[in-house]
């Protein structure tokens, strides 16, 4: 029998699933920034394995790292007081709301005719960690016709249909297009939407090719470590890698062809006061002590990043993108 728990007047005694194991009960809304916040705490401070923490939540490993992690879906009500149970984080300025249950099937239709576009805050450190990405691996489109990032077809698929698709449509209301090359190893995420394109260029992001401008991190993040953390976590999680050294053992590397741009990161490292070091067009981190800092502090929501450094962490072993998948 579970314990009767009470959060701001509503309360639970048991856990009720369907038969196909879906919650029976009223299910906990909170921002993706809020949420993602509260599961790296939880499972960093722990240690545990995205398969551990779920394990624990009593839920797949696909609903904790993709439904809720990735895409911030609503949480069933009892699986919200337990994560309150283990964060140690302050929750009391998170936004939440409540849900009936089974909302979602109610209101999906409604949603997909209803589809607005939005412009977000560019002080959210969401849209922070989505302009990192834009200035790795994205372009604006000269014509203004909307925004394209480019990445491997294969091992940057699922950060790319889960996460990256995710973060657009909470962002700006939309969903992109996805293109798949047949000559080349490349995958294409493409947001088609003048409005979308006109707000880069009215905040300074440079239209077509990025080496032909002018592009920095822009000014006002530096008065906000959080914008700082989540520009540079985006620019890891596309143009960045984990690989072995022979003494250190492990190596950080962001690859920034952009002279500005490689600059105005170095700086911001310096800023937040973490240990880089950088070359004629790269940034890196050596060695495990500094490797371990970079992830507590700046961290990656790119899976194929952090399951080669869990890895690494548990074995010492850097493995290649190609063994992530086998090795447990």
């Amino acid at each position: 029998m579970c314990a009767r728990q009470v959060y701001k007047g509503y309360f639970v005694t048991e856990v009720m699933k369907t038969k196909d194991g879906r919650f029976i009960e009223k299910r906990i809304s909170i921002s993706l920034f809020d949420l993602k916040k509260m599961l790296l705490e939880i499972k960093q401070k722990n240690n545990y394995s995205w398969k551990e923490f779920s394990e624990i939540l009593k839920v797949s490993e696909d609903t904790l790292r993709v439904s809720w992690y990735t895409k911030g879906q609503t949480i069933p009500f009892s699986c919200f007081l337990q994560l309150l149970s283990l964060t140690q984080l302050d929750t009391s300025h998170f936004e939440i709301s409540t849900k009936y249950p089974f909302w979602g099937q109610k209101a999906g239709i409604k949603s997909k005719i209803d589809q607005d576009i939005f412009i977000p805050n560019i002080l959210d450190p969401l849209f922070a960690e989505f302009l990192g990405i834009l200035s790795g691996d994205g372009c604006v489109y000269s014509n203004l016709s909307g925004i394209c990032l480019s990445g491997h077809k294969i091992l940057d698929e699922e950060y790319y249909q889960r996460y990256l698709s995710s973060l657009i449509y909470y962002l700006f209301g939309i969903r992109p297009h996805f293109y798949y090359s047949k000559e080349q190893n490349e995958l294409r995420c493409v947001v088609y939407c003048k409005k979308i394109a006109l707000f880069f260029k009215n905040i300074g992001f440079p239209l077509g090719k990025k080496l032909d401008s002018q592009l920095i991190i822009p000014q006002s993040y530096f008065s906000d470590k959080l914008l700082l953390e989540s520009f540079l976590r985006g620019m890891f999680d596309t143009d960045g890698t984990i690989y072995p050294h022979k003494s250190a053992k492990v190596i950080l590397e962001i690859s920034i062809k952009h002279e500005d741009l490689k600059q105005s990161c170095f700086q911001a490292f310096q800023f937040l006061e973490l240990p880089a070091r950088k070359t004629t067009n790269r940034i890196y981190f050596i060695g495990s002590e500094d490797a371990s800092l970079f992830f507590r502090v700046i961290g990656s929501s790119n899976f194929k990043q952090q399951k080669k450094y869990e890895i690494y962490t548990q074995t010492g072993f850097v493995p290649k993108n190609f063994q992530i998948g086998s090795v447990e």
